[in-house]
């Protein structure tokens, strides 16, 4: 049970910490994503209701890469191919305050999915530039 509780309270913690952050002109929500043995969930605090409710969730090997930003490391876009009709988007973009975060959630999920397919997650560097200069602005707003 001490487990449970710990996993819980770092999800609070995740998701308080992203209440901290100004508005901004860009629509963000903050929240916070869990690595499972076989899911990858993004949830989100719900203050009205006092729980955590479940935006988007996957399976691990619904993932088929990362791409990341050699001009920033505090945001990847985790990329999806599945027939599940509960993966939300083909995409998720995820951001995080720091690059340490980016490591904490990219380090279990590399492992995972070595683990799944025998081979590295493949990390892709983005080449959408509109996508990134999104991304960019958004990420630079949440520092």
């Amino acid at each position: 049970m001490t487990e449970c509780n710990d996993w819980l309270l770092s999800m609070c913690k995740a998701v308080s910490e992203g209440q901290k952050v100004p508005p901004s002109s860009i629509s963000t929500l903050p929240c916070c994503v869990a690595v499972t043995q076989s899911k990858v969930l993004l949830c989100h605090e719900d203050l009205q209701a006092n729980f955590f409710r479940t935006l988007g969730s996957a399976t691990i090997t619904d993932v088929t890469g990362v791409t990341i930003d050699p001009g920033t490391d505090t945001y990847c876009i985790l990329e999806f191919e599945s027939s599940d009709e509960h993966v939300s988007s083909n995409q998720w973009v995820l951001y995080f305050y720091s690059a340490l975060e980016r490591e904490k959630f990219l380090n279990p999920l590399a492992e995972l999915w070595c683990q799944k397919f025998q081979i590295p997650v493949p990390i892709n560097l983005i080449d959408n530039v509109p996508l990134q200069k999104k991304c960019r602005t958004m990420a630079a707003s949440i520092k």
